[in-house]
């Protein structure tokens, strides 16, 4: 395909108009006649016992249709082959705007509408279409199904001939992905997990995988992520905006959405769900040239290196054109100032502590995991950027600043074996004291062998505290989010009765 292109591109400086159309009508023939690939996915290992269980899930739920044009699996994401996309028929912004140039800009149009013809697929019989598994309303594929027309097998040649030539053909493995809160740490983790599963369920190399961004969103600061993770990325919008609007893509596979994602909140208590957690994170520093060095060492308990994630006010989406963040603390440099000042000159502790904070906004994401691998307690307040605990080494600490609790970040550190600790604060008055005890309880949790002194607050206030908040965020679950399972509410209750009839710091490890 690569040698056709090349030579049409020759064509198009030498050769007349109707000379060049007339070999690009005999490429794209030589395309769309080619016979399918085979599908090769985990599924086929000769070791199927090493499979993990939700891969297992997927292959002994999957669907055929149409000579295998569509594969649905476990009615969750779909895997298209041959398959032309007509960006003309995409309604909506076309996507990759500077942010100051669409400032208050609807949501809605950068959730694509799809009109019917935008997915074309072969299929001799248009009625198998209708068998397709219902997705259900969260699942972004419902939608897309509906957009879905078909084109005959046998007559592709023709179908290339027509006036809609195509003007793009597309080799290379890629997965549609239709981002929501782009602009957020924590759901662009989601995804990029989501996509990194597809690539070893393939069994494709996450960094031959194409991208394709089916929404409107303009440009974002968490973007580039997905072309240092995976191969590159398009916008289906910038196909649009182009003479030649047509996309043939050998495989398309459509990606499940965050709220899906088996990282999202909305799937916890994760169980056997999460996988390759270790791969993808080893995955993410490699992309990012980071070796991890004694990745496995155990806490260094004579020098304890804490880190203090600050929240500054930035413009991420259009939205929020002044910038303000959420969740702030209000008096921020008063609270590090004696913070610092507390931890260098009381003698809480039978070990030294370094102690440092900054914005992550301000640096690159190679500077933020740099230091996040070597942090052993990350501090911060409810917020995306607690994103990174999946990140830190196993067995250290990340402590939970809620000004509103949420059990999102719990259930990250739980996956990735680290000590979670609620801190309950206010956010008009943070008082740095407050936060002393609890680094005093999480080092009692990462370094249990080491002495606390005997200024360490009673025990049983912190399980006093942490149960109120546990309760509270258990009514939260129960009556004001319909997307958490009755198993993750039961779940928070029993660690809320756990961490009540228990009295020994151990019980902290929320």
């Amino acid at each position: 395909i690569q040698i056709l292109f090349i030579s049409y591109l020759h064509l198009t400086a030498m050769n007349t108009k109707q000379q060049t159309d007339q070999r690009l009508t005999q490429v794209l023939r030589s395309v769309c006649s080619q016979v399918k690939k085979n599908i090769t996915t985990i599924c086929d290992s000769d070791n199927t016992t090493a499979i993990p269980v939700l891969f297992s899930q997927w292959c002994k739920n999957q669907v055929n249709f149409c000579s295998s044009s569509v594969i649905v699996y476990d009615q969750l994401f779909a895997l298209t082959r041959s398959v032309i996309l007509n960006s003309k028929l995409v309604i909506g912004s076309q996507g990759g705007e500077d942010i100051q140039d669409v400032l208050n800009q609807s949501e809605d149009v950068e959730f694509y509408q799809f009109k019917q013809g935008f997915i074309q697929i072969p299929c001799s019989n248009d009625s198998l279409l209708r068998q397709l598994p219902v997705f259900g309303p969260r699942n972004d594929f419902t939608e897309w199904a509906l957009s879905i027309d078909t084109y005959n097998s046998q007559q592709t040649a023709d179908k290339c001939n027509t006036t809609q030539v195509l003007g793009h053909v597309i080799d290379d493995f890629t997965i549609a992905v239709r981002r929501r809160d782009y602009a957020n740490w924590y759901h662009t983790i989601t995804d990029l997990y989501t996509v990194y599963i597809l690539c070893r369920f393939f069994n494709r190399d996450p960094k031959t995988a194409h991208i394709l961004f089916v929404d409107g969103h303009p440009k974002g600061n968490l973007d580039s992520l997905w072309s240092t993770l995976f191969h590159s990325y398009q916008r289906a919008g910038q196909y649009r905006a182009s003479n030649r609007s047509m996309i043939f893509y050998q495989e398309l596979l459509w990606s499940y959405q965050q709220e899906l994602s088996h990282l999202d909140i909305s799937r916890a208590p994760y169980k056997d769900e999460v996988i390759y957690l270790d791969d993808f994170r080893q995955h993410v520093f490699t992309s990012f040239n980071i070796k991890l060095t004694n990745d496995s060492a155990a806490v260094n308990c004579d020098l304890i290196n804490i880190f203090f994630l600050l929240r500054k006010n930035y413009v991420a989406h259009p939205r929020n054109p002044t910038g303000k963040v959420e969740r702030q603390i209000n008096n921020e440099m008063q609270v590090l100032q004696e913070l610092q000042a507390k931890l260098n000159e009381s003698k809480l502790f039978s070990k030294n502590t370094r102690f440092k904070s900054n914005y992550f906004e301000t640096l690159s994401m190679y500077e933020q995991l740099s230091i996040i691998l070597n942090t052993d307690i990350l501090l911060g307040v409810h917020g995306a950027g607690l994103t990174h605990v999946l990140f830190m080494k196993k067995n250290r600490g990340i402590i939970e600043l809620s000004l509103n609790t949420g059990l999102h970040f719990f259930f990250l550190a739980q996956a990735r074996n680290v000590n979670h600790l609620y801190c309950p604060v206010q956010q008009d008055k943070v008082s740095a004291t407050d936060i002393v005890e609890c680094i005093t309880n999480m080092l009692s949790l990462i370094c249990p062998s080491n002495k606390i002194s005997s200024n360490t607050i009673a025990i049983t206030s912190v399980i006093t505290t942490i149960s109120t908040t546990l309760i509270t965020s258990t009514t939260v679950l129960s009556t004001s989010n319909s997307k958490y399972s009755n198993s993750t509410i039961n779940q928070t209750r029993q660690m809320t009765v756990n961490v009540t009839a228990t009295t020994t710091s151990a019980s902290l490890i929320l």
